[in-house]
């Protein structure tokens, strides 16, 4: 238990951890990481300082990122419990490689943290960034 399944879209802040017998789909969005902040009383980029990580970041930032998998389900909220959260770390078989991958996690769910794809038919493909610009230039002026 507590294996990291890994990361299941990192331009979205989501991984897949193993923990409590199951896959959890972690989540780290701008509410979510507007949430963790709130519940460190600290910033984003303060909480992912070396200083600052520890088990209570990991325990609130698991906490955070599965939050979504219970809400809206009627009764299940109560199941999510700090001390159930405490439990599957408890069972983690490798801490410090949860710690790695849930942090990446939440700094790639940072808003502009990771650069999006361009639609590679529409702007040039693996061209250059200027052979891009000029290519999306040349389209736009020909359907003016």
């Amino acid at each position: 238990m507590g294996d990291v399944v890994g990361l299941k879209n990192k331009a979205r802040g989501m991984v897949d951890v193993r923990m409590g017998g199951r896959t959890h789909s972690l989540r780290f969005r701008t509410h979510e990481i507007a949430m963790l902040e709130e519940r460190l009383g600290s910033s984003i980029t303060n909480i992912l300082s070396e200083s600052q990580l520890g088990i209570r970041t990991l325990r609130e930032a698991i906490l955070v990122g599965v939050a979504h998998e219970y809400a809206g389900k009627k009764g299940k909220e109560a199941r999510l419990t700090v001390t159930k959260v405490s439990r599957w770390i408890d069972d983690c078989e490798d801490l410090g490689e949860l710690m790695s991958t849930v942090m990446e996690a939440v700094a790639m769910g940072i808003p502009g943290s990771v650069e999006e794809e361009d639609d590679e038919e529409s702007d040039g493909g693996d061209a250059p960034l200027e052979q891009k610009k000029s290519a999306k230039n040349a389209s736009t002026s020909k359907n003016s």
